[in-house]
């Protein structure tokens, strides 16, 4: 739409009303807030209402555009989900971005078109409780307890996945939601070992599994992405998320432990986490990505970028420890910028957007699952996990970061826009 267009107030009404969809929308999907605005307002300047000023209230947001003569049209609306992820969503919210930017989808259109994304089922409910059971199967492998204790923690994980999505579907705070999941695993793990699948020992340790698997560490990221772009109100909003997330976590696995203080589950076990080889490595980093598509609503279309993007990761992080010789810590935080460099260029030219590339790459190969999972293990078995959740922290924080950084470095490559499917 031409700039020197002047609206008239029902035009200008339609336009921001449907901004304002969009925008929750982006918000609901899993866009980090930051993300969703920058999205916002480049369609904002595509319909021709580029002055439109957007007050960032976390997960409510509230547009105001002033009419030619003086007055004002002010819309407010509230994210019906938040700190949630749906990767088809997403997607069609990105292709739909892309035609109202170049202009394919108008303002008279884009109500409609909003219609049609937004109105569209969800993932299935087994298809991402799938995605979550191999993910637990895959972690519990990597932290050595052996295939049988592996297969316990999956069957954990089921009733775990299951027990979230009734608690968000009746509108159970997360607090409770968390700390029930967290509870249900203590009985399931006292039947494993009464049916003897498990001993004591590999018993305390594959529940960590899935008590890990509840802690909100891709919203962690969103949060330090959000506050790394300034967005306050929405960092403010993902950072309670985690916070009440892993409290209702602490809440239930408490009682779990205090209860379980009680039996006689054996000495403790070692605790230090198998080293694998690199091919072993590159392999799990391609199935945690796999499998967390699958767990965020990701289409069949995704499971093959997903591996890609996830051994692309890995292999950047083993090349910079191994062949370049920097630090752990240092390593994960370059390899973060160049996911976020990469994902950035890669969805100009996919239907998927760079916050789906950059989160699969990063719960496959970078995020710090198997850290919270050792804090986990040495509260079980009544030492202290207290550093193992800090550093866990810190990494988010330095993922974060540096997803951020390498998502501003790709603004200086041109590239076009993604077209079809």
């Amino acid at each position: 739409m031409p700039e020197d267009v002047v609206l008239d107030e029902d035009g200008a009404r339609l336009r921001v009303d449907a901004l304002l969809r969009l925008a929750l929308g982006l918000i609901e999907s899993g866009h980090p807030g930051s993300g969703a605005l920058d999205i916002a307002l480049s369609c904002a300047r595509a319909l021709g209402i580029g002055d439109v000023v957007i007050v960032d209230l976390g997960r409510t947001l509230s547009l105001q555009y002033l009419l030619p003569d003086g007055e004002s049209v002010i819309r407010t609306g509230t994210a019906a989900t938040f700190g949630t992820v749906d990767c088809r969503a997403m997607k069609r919210l990105h292709r739909l971005v892309a035609d109202v930017v170049v202009g394919r989808i108008g303002a008279d259109a884009l109500p409609g078109a909003l219609d049609d994304v937004l109105e569209r089922p969800g993932p299935p409910l087994w298809w991402s409780v799938a995605g979550m059971t191999v993910l637990a199967f895959a972690v519990a492998w990597q932290v050595g307890v052996g295939a049988r204790a592996a297969a316990v923690a999956a069957v954990l994980q089921v009733a775990s996945s299951l027990v979230g999505a009734l608690a968000a579907r009746l509108g159970i705070p997360r607090v409770f939601g968390a700390a029930t999941q967290a509870l249900l695993c203590g009985p399931l793990i006292v039947a494993a070992h009464a049916i003897g699948v498990v001993t004591w020992v590999d018993a305390a340790a594959c529940v960590g599994v899935p008590w890990m698997l509840i802690v909100p560490l891709p919203v962690l990221v969103a949060t330090v992405v959000d506050a790394v772009a300034e967005r306050y109100g929405a960092a403010t909003a993902r950072a309670f998320v985690v916070v009440l997330t892993s409290g209702g976590l602490a809440l239930g696995a408490l009682v779990v432990v205090q209860l379980g203080a009680r039996l006689d589950i054996g000495g403790s076990r070692d605790l230090t986490l198998p080293v694998l080889p690199i091919a072993l490595g590159l392999l799990f980093s391609a199935i945690g990505a796999m499998a967390n598509a699958m767990a965020n609503g990701g289409g069949r279309d995704l499971l093959i970028p997903a591996a890609v993007i996830g051994v692309f990761t890995a292999g950047v992080n083993l090349v910079l420890v191994h062949a370049v010789g920097l630090p752990a810590d240092w390593a994960t935080f370059g390899a973060a910028v160049t996911l976020g460099f990469v994902s950035a260029v890669w969805s100009r030219f996919v239907p998927y957007p760079a916050a789906v590339l950059a989160l699969l790459g990063i719960t496959g190969a970078l995020l710090p699952g198997l850290t919270v999972y050792l804090g986990i293990a040495h509260e079980v078995f009544r030492a202290s996990g207290g550093p193992q959740f800090l550093a866990a922290a810190v990494t988010g924080v330095g993922l974060g970061v540096g997803v951020a950084l390498g998502e501003r470095l790709s603004r200086v490559v041109p590239g076009p826009v993604v077209q079809d499917d």
